[in-house]
């Protein structure tokens, strides 16, 4: 069940209960399927995570070789994405920045809804 809470410090930000995610920020706990943040971040590799987020827990050597040859068979920049990365101001730092990281990463997440839009069941119906 999702809850929405009037609170202009948490920008109406959706709760929810997670089984990928535990945060308690008055304590400093973040965990992800229930190994601590600090864990990951000191041993385990960015492709151990992402299999970790998917399938719950970290993979075995040959899942990782498997999982990471499927990733970079995979990955593809398409070279329309140039066009909306231009648009941003090029002299931004992270300090200074007209429009912030996170603006910029959730409108390339949109543009690429409308590349693919039969990836997305709520345009296929």
């Amino acid at each position: 069940m999702k809850l929405r809470t009037y609170d202009p410090a948490y920008q109406n930000t959706i709760c929810c209960s997670s089984k990928i995610s535990y945060i308690d920020g008055d304590r400093g706990i973040l965990r992800y399927r229930g190994i601590p943040i600090e864990q990951l971040a000191a041993k385990a590799t960015l492709e151990e995570v992402y299999f970790l987020l998917i399938y719950g827990e970290l993979p075995s050597s040959d899942q990782l070789n498997y999982f990471s040859k499927s990733l970079k068979d995979n990955v593809a920049f398409d070279a329309r994405l140039e066009k909306f990365i231009d648009a941003f101001d090029k002299n931004m730092s992270f300090s200074t920045a007209k429009c912030h990281p996170m603006a910029m990463l959730s409108t390339l997440i949109s543009v690429f809804s409308g590349f693919y839009p039969e990836a997305n069941p709520a345009f296929v119906g």
